[in-house]
């Protein structure tokens, strides 16, 4: 009994587990949050996100990076690499920077780079792998990266492939897919069918221009195309133009694509891959400089000149240029003639401008650089109206100073402009003039708080012999709140503790900085509204007939609100004949919003009725918002959407007149008209004949019809059989869409064999004739009745045959196939 029950227990507590196993097994793997670790020689990585997902979801990512170096590293930045499963949900809409500034890290130690950034997985289960390329500095100025790849667990999607009719396309570009700003480049989209059984047909690519998007004219290369079957895939060939004065970086690329199934049920889906746009051209950049070559110092106390150069160093012209001298004083530096403002029409890409300044140096100035600043004002090539303050510095001896032993031969930089990512050297030769060795001189340069020294910036040299000159490097990097302009960097020469004939001497040189720094500029952080997807119901929409349109407006700021907002809606092309092509329906094209949200969207939905002779093509609607912000800062935008109209064709032709019996053999005249009673045009007009009978002409090319054209048509048709023979005239024509259509009318006839003639029927003096009239002829066939019946069928044999042949010459337009 006991060894019973405890064979009973063994059993079920196998079955148990079993049981447990099995639906462990059911669960999907890395359902909680995972942590993965990339171990390697020189750091360890741990990343801590929840990594089950669906296409679509957010979630958030941590990461911990330890240093294994010996030395200390700053992490300057974080990217992910292009086409990657997820992108960084963030306000300035680039999917791939994930993190810009500087970390620090100690030898040994470790910290946490990133903290629950929030990011969205944008792949699928066939592009589930993202890469990290984490980029660092040395403290001694090398820089060096790294990367680090993760995956991503895909849900099943319930609602995925659940329609076996629908095909499902997927748009990917290269991971080094690039245009160039200002030309036409060439773009290559790969559409993959990733339904299990449903072929897309007919596909057709449509650019979507919105605005501020830097594409400005797409097309496509060849013809649309014509089928991607399951699991297979095909490309798109482009060329895009692109703003020339755009800046590098990834942008949106949107597009829609238009296809069927193989049961011809029609679909339409909107799409988005972003590209890298390479810009090596830049609007006009005005810098304001003087030139080594002209050795410019003054002298306290008196006259000098300063050679000034107005520099474009960018690749396109600026004009309306107005140079104002500032800050001039008894203090410092004084015009001795001439005026202190200068103007210029233009100054081309790469190109220079020199004038001359005449200025009085003060009295009391010591011995020591002095910045002399401008005001430049401009307007670039493409609009932009620049504004903004520059320096020059000009070497002073003061007067009574005694003859300094050291002398700064050169001061230079490396790079003349710099943004807050270039890392820039400059160099600096002292010499000693005086007849003595000179010992421990101090050389330092100051970059201000814009600048911030990459090397150490104060050198100590601890002797330098008499006419023995010495070179010494900084290395300096601009700040990431630093304005845009003139920067100066002050060299700073003498004696370590100021004794001797070695007083402090100074000279600057400045590096114009290229940045969005500083002040906060109001036209930035503007909360924008979008028309986020639009569609219209049926969908195709007819001239002539109403039609459903749904529009989504979303405010695409992460926290501003915005309020009182005004919308209307107008289409620039205008009918000759009815005026707007759509027209509101019980409503007016204008709209109120109270406020949307932050990330918020607003549906708007509109009916609309469009004019009888619109024609058939792509109308563009502009939508205009007045809107303001939680401050009452009003704002003003637009977006422009696209509604294709068809409008149908009307093709028609006239009744025959035929006869209901003919004979085999005999010619039959089949004369009508055909028109064109649409409002649109028909291309590539030809007719044709078909059926049992032979037709002089068998077919006939009429060209194009205009509305309300009429051709008459004249076909000689000669039956082929006896009974009855039947036939159409088909007639062939192209849309203004490019659809091929087909109009077809009937016709039957009852065709008789022709008639035989009774041998013993009278031909000559058979019939009776009247008394005393016998004599009257001389008999046989000449005179006889069938003689005058023969007579009378040639000369209508004629002349049918000259209107045939008449006819025929005039009708120049037709051609046989």
């Amino acid at each position: 009994m006991k060894r019973r029950m405890l064979k009973r227990t063994l059993h079920f507590t196998l079955a148990l587990i079993f049981v447990m196993t099995a639906m462990l097994s059911l669960l999907p793997a890395d359902v909680a949050m995972a942590t993965t670790v990339h171990d390697r020689s020189n750091f360890k990585f741990e990343a801590d996100y929840y990594n089950y997902l669906s296409p679509g979801e957010n979630f958030n990512f941590t990461l911990t990076v330890t240093n294994k170096y010996d030395q200390k590293i700053t992490i300057t930045s974080i990217f992910l690499n292009k086409g990657a499963a997820i992108s960084v949900k963030e306000e300035n809409g680039d999917p791939y920077t994930v993190f810009i500034g500087e970390i620090g890290i100690e030898p040994d130690g470790h910290k946490t780079v990133l903290s629950d950034h929030i990011m969205q997985f944008v792949g699928n289960k066939y592009n589930n792998t993202f890469s990290l390329t984490i980029n660092y500095m040395f403290e001694n100025g090398e820089i060096g990266n790294t990367s680090v790849e993760y995956r991503i667990d895909v849900k099943e999607d319930e609602n995925f492939e659940t329609d076996p009719y629908t095909p499902i396309l997927q748009a990917s570009v290269a991971e080094n897919a690039s245009v160039t700003a200002g030309q036409f480049s060439a773009l290559n989209i790969t559409l993959k069918n990733i339904s299990g059984a449903a072929t897309a047909r007919n596909i057709t690519f449509t650019p979507v221009y919105e605005t501020g998007s830097p594409f400005i004219h797409v097309t496509v290369n060849g013809t649309s195309i014509k089928e991607i079957r399951p699991r297979a895939v095909d490309v798109i060939k482009l060329s895009v133009n692109t703003d020339k004065f755009v800046k590098p970086g990834y942008y949106p690329f949107k597009f829609k694509l238009t296809f069927t199934n193989a049961w011809g049920e029609d679909f339409t889906t909107e799409h988005i891959v972003y590209i890298n746009v390479v810009n090596n051209k830049q609007d006009a950049k005005l810098i304001v400089r003087t030139s080594s070559a002209d050795n410019v110092s003054a002298e306290a106390g008196k006259s000098f000149s300063v050679p000034v150069y107005v520099v474009n160093s960018g690749n396109y012209f600026a004009k309306d240029i107005t140079i104002t001298v500032k800050g001039l004083s008894q203090d410092t530096f004084m015009l001795s003639s001439g005026s202190s403002r200068i103007t210029f029409d233009r100054i081309n890409g790469g190109s220079n401008q020199k004038f001359t300044l005449n200025l009085l140096a003060a009295k009391g100035l010591k011995t020591a650089s002095y910045p002399l600043s401008f005001k430049v004002e401009y307007t670039t090539e493409s609009g932009e109206k620049v504004s903004e303050e520059q320096e020059i510095w000009i070497p002073v001896t003061g007067s009574g100073d005694a003859v300094n032993a050291l002398e700064i031969l050169n001061v230079g930089t490396s790079m003349s402009t710099v943004t807050p990512s270039d890392i820039f050297d400059v160099s600096v030769t002292i010499k000693n003039n005086g007849n003595t060795q000179t010992e421990q001189i101090k050389v330092s340069a100051d970059g201000t708080d814009a600048l911030l020294p990459v090397t150490q910036n104060l050198f100590i040299v601890s002797k330098l012999g008499p006419n023995e000159s010495r070179t010494l490097n900084f290395r300096f990097q601009p700040s990431p709140d630093a304005k845009r302009g003139s920067v100066p960097i002050v060299i700073k020469v003498g004696s370590v503790d100021g004794s001797g004939n070695n007083a402090m001497i100074s000279q600057a040189v400045s590096v114009f900085v290229d940045a969005e720094g500083g002040e906060s500029d109001p036209n930035k952080n503007v909360p924008k509204i979008i028309v986020e997807s639009y569609a219209y119901e049926p969908r195709q929409v007819k001239a002539g007939e109403q039609f459903t349109l749904h529009m989504s407006f979303q405010n695409t700021h992460s926290s501003k609100t915005i309020r009182n907002i005004k919308g209307s809606f107008n289409v620039e092309e205008k009918s000759n004949e009815t005026g707007n092509v759509f027209t509101p329906v019980d409503s007016s094209n204008t709209f109120f919003i109270d406020e949307i949200r932050p990330k918020g969207t607003y549906d708007w939905t509109l009916n609309l009725y469009t004019i009888p002779d619109a024609q058939s093509k792509t109308y563009t609607v502009i939508l205009s918002f007045a809107y303001e912000d939680e401050q009452g800062n009003p704002y003003t935008e637009q977006e422009i959407i696209g509604i294709p109209v068809y409008q149908p064709s009307r093709f028609e032709m006239s009744e025959f007149m035929l006869p209901s019996e003919a004979y085999m053999g005999d010619p039959i005249y089949l004369n009508f008209s055909i028109y064109n009673m649409g409002k649109t045009d028909l291309y590539n007009v030809k007719m044709y004949v078909e059926g049992d009978f032979a037709a002089d002409p068998m077919s006939s090319y009429f060209g194009n019809f205009t509305p309300g054209y009429m051709e008459w048509c004249e076909i000689n048709l000669i039956p082929m059989q006896i009974g009855v023979n039947k036939g159409k005239i088909v007639v062939e024509y192209e849309t203004t869409s490019g659809e091929l259509m087909t109009y077809e009318k009937e016709f039957a006839i009852n065709v008789l064999e022709m008639p035989s003639f009774d041998p013993g029927f009278p031909v000559d003096g058979g019939f009776p004739m009247d008394p005393g009239m016998e004599d009257g002829g001389n008999g046989g066939f000449i005179g006889s009745v069938w003689f005058y019946v023969i007579i009378g069928v040639v000369v209508v044999g004629v002349v049918v045959t000259i209107i045939l042949v008449v006819r025929k010459r005039r009708k120049n337009k037709e051609f046989e196939f």
